[in-house]
């Protein structure tokens, strides 16, 4: 992160995380990190002449690790809204002509 200036932020997802899809990246950061054990912050690097909230030429960076790691609970997904409850409320959005 040092090497690339522009870079404030880096987030490492796992293999079945797309990280070009910002809503997995998100859901992988919301379910797999823990603030304690997962982040780390990287003080007084060299910023980029063009950085707003640089101070003394230095910014500080995060790195976010929203990988899965041993401990962690195997059996936990994504919730998904039962099929009968989203042809329901696509019922009523088609009925007031919302869709």
């Amino acid at each position: 992160m040092a090497a690339v200036n522009l870079i404030k932020q880096v987030i490492v997802v796992d293999d079945d995380i797309d990280p070009w899809n910002t809503q997995q990246v998100e859901w992988a950061s919301a379910t797999r990190v823990k603030p304690d054990r997962d982040f780390v912050i990287i003080p007084a690097v060299r910023a980029d002449r063009s950085e707003p909230i640089e101070q003394g030429g230095t910014i500080t960076k995060l790195g976010i690790d929203a990988t899965r790691h041993p401990g962690d609970r195997p059996d936990w997904e994504l919730a998904r809204t039962a099929a009968a409850a989203v042809a329901r409320a696509r019922k009523i959005l088609r009925e007031n002509q919302l869709v």
